[in-house]
Formats: structure tokens, sequence, C-alpha cells
């Protein structure tokens, strides 16, 4: 019996168990599992890593966060991710982060690898520039928007260089996927609460302007940004000349008599 015994427990074992202190068997859970929303692992397989935007540009010295996403088979997803660099001497990146480093002028390719599952990547080339611009980023438009769940806004921003041009070169990002989703300026509306969507100068993190984002079951407001006050020129009265004519002239006439002897 003892020895039967023996044998059942060793075959649980062999199927991926293991016994617990008070001898029950129990199932280890999967290396591809992942937490819903109440922390239980699920055997859910991961379907792609999905990184938003896959293209950027930096300058020298600067950092800009890498975005990407885990994709899960049942929808679900989350930023379970570990970030790599083909050439740290070009562009380096925090492996748990995803803050990108520009190094020194070239383009590197940096690959966000689901921790689940290294087969799933997704790659972003990044091209690094020389730092010889200083831009300013100027604001969101819409400023702010309610929407209603799977209702969608597109936001616009634009780079102000110091030479005059304007670039649309800004890198999107959400404070909160599970809320409002933000591609390229397009948010999504995915549940109830409020988030806030920020946009980033390509080659300098500090340049920011964000937009506030509330997601509920009413109606969709959108709120475009305050106008910039633009000079108003009240141009000066243009003085007229006063002309005063000069006098006429009056010719004098004097008669000469002449008297004859």
């Amino acid at each position: 019996m003892k020895k039967a015994l023996f044998l059942t427990v060793s075959l649980f074992l062999l199927n991926g168990c293991y016994v617990d202190s008070n001898v029950n068997l129990v199932k280890r859970p999967s290396t591809n599992a992942s937490a819903n929303s109440n922390g239980v692992i699920n055997n859910v397989p991961v379907s792609q890593v999905q990184a938003i935007p896959d293209s950027l540009v930096i300058t020298v010295g600067n950092k800009v966060p890498g975005t990407a996403n885990v994709i899960y088979s049942d929808g679900s997803r989350n930023t379970d991710l570990i970030w790599t660099s083909s050439d740290n001497t070009v562009a380096s990146v925090n492996p748990t982060t995803g803050e990108i480093s520009g190094v020194k002028p070239g383009i590197v390719t940096i690959l966000a690898t689901a921790q689940r599952d290294s087969s799933k990547k997704a790659a972003i080339t990044v091209s690094v520039k020389r730092a010889d611009v200083t831009e300013a980023l100027t604001k969101i438009n819409p400023s702010e928007a309610t929407l209603k769940i799977g209702d969608t806004v597109r936001l616009s921003a634009s780079i102000q260089m110091s030479d005059g041009t304007i670039s649309p070169n800004v890198i999107w990002r959400s404070d909160s996927n599970s809320i409002a989703l933000v591609s390229n300026g397009l948010v999504t509306a995915i549940s109830e609460g409020t988030t806030t969507i920020t946009a980033i100068a390509e080659g300098d993190s500090t340049k920011t302007a964000s937009a506030r984002i509330t997601v509920s079951n009413g109606t969709t407001v959108v709120t475009p940004a305050t106008p910039v006050p633009t000079a108003t020129v009240t141009p000066s009265p243009v003085p007229t000349a006063t002309v005063t004519p000069l006098p006429t002239p009056t010719a004098t006439a004097t008669a000469t008599t002449e008297t004859t002897n």
C-alpha cells in the first residue's frame, strides 16, 4: 500500500505538481501565465508585443521613453518586458523601464521582449542625431476631452524649432492604457476613469505637453486648448499737413505826368 502511494505521488510530480507541508498536491503555474485584475494566475499565452511608435529620433545626450505592451490571447495586456539595444555605443536602454538614451549619432534597434515568452518581441528603430537645435513643444489640442467607452478623439501637437520651423515629430504616451490608449495622437477610450495623455518632443524628453482625458458613460465633450493671445496693433493717426496759402501780391500803378514847354 505504501509503495502504491509513493508511485502515485511520483506520477503527480512528473506532471508538474509538488507536495506541500500538509501532503497536498499543488499544481505549479505555467511559466507563460499572466495575472488578471484580481491577481489570479491564468494560463494565457502571449500573442504579441506591440511597440508604439516603432521608430523615433533622439538627440545625443537626451532621453526618451520606449513604449510597448505585451498583448495576451485573451486581450489583456501589461508591460512585463525586457529591453535591449543592438548597439549601446549609439543608444542605450534601461532594461526594465525602457528609457532610451542617445549616445552618439547613428541608427540602432531597440528590442522589447516579453518576459514570459522570449520569442515574442517588438523592435523600435532609433535614429540619434546631433543636439544642435533647441526645441519647444506647443500646447496639445484639444487640451481636455470626456469620452464614452469606445469613442476616439484625435489630439494634435507640434514642436516649435529655434529656427522658426514647425515639426510634428512627437511621441505620445498614456499614463493609463487601461483607461485610454493613444497611437499617433489618436486616443481610444477603454474603461471609465481619468488619465493624462502626454506628447513628448522627439530628441528632448524635457519638452512635453499634456491633455486630460476622462472616460465615462455620459456624452463625449471636447474642450479645445486655450488659444494663444495675439497682439492687436492700432496704427497711429497719420498727421495731416495744414497748408496756408501765400498772399497774392497786389500790383500798384504810379502815374507820371509830363509837362511840355
